[in-house]
């Protein structure tokens, strides 16, 4: 796992994104912390604090398909589908701090690929 840093960073909280390859619609992805599986990144939760408000516009899913909702889940796992994926990725632009751009790129793979992004909550 890549860890993205923000100043002042002491290994605190983070919550890691990475993308499915295929998404199983009966898979609860709340039962498991796998995040090598999805070659997750870890932001610090610093960064995304700022995230929150205007994360709640973005369409997603918290552990299953079956659970429509907005944002993150912010101690659980969120689904992001790639409708949604614009506004992560407007959202991973602003992020300050060493790697950054490991977000970004993890990002912008999903959305050239047409998939979905998990986020495992702090």
């Amino acid at each position: 796992m890549k860890l993205l840093r923000c100043p002042g960073y002491q290994g605190g909280d983070r919550a890691e994104f990475g993308i499915l390859e295929q998404v199983d619609p009966e898979k609860d992805y709340g039962g498991e912390y796998t995040p090598h599986a999805y070659g997750c990144i870890a932001v610090c939760d610093d960064i995304l604090e700022g995230w929150y408000p205007r994360s709640e516009q973005m369409e997603t899913y918290f552990h299953t398909l079956r659970r429509p909702a907005h944002g993150f889940a912010r101690y659980g796992v969120t689904l992001i589908p790639p409708r949604s994926l614009p506004l992560l990725l407007e959202l991973a632009q602003s992020a300050k701090g060493e790697g950054a751009e490991l977000l970004v790129e993890t990002v912008r793979r999903a959305m050239a690929e047409g998939k979905y992004v998990i986020h495992y909550g702090v």
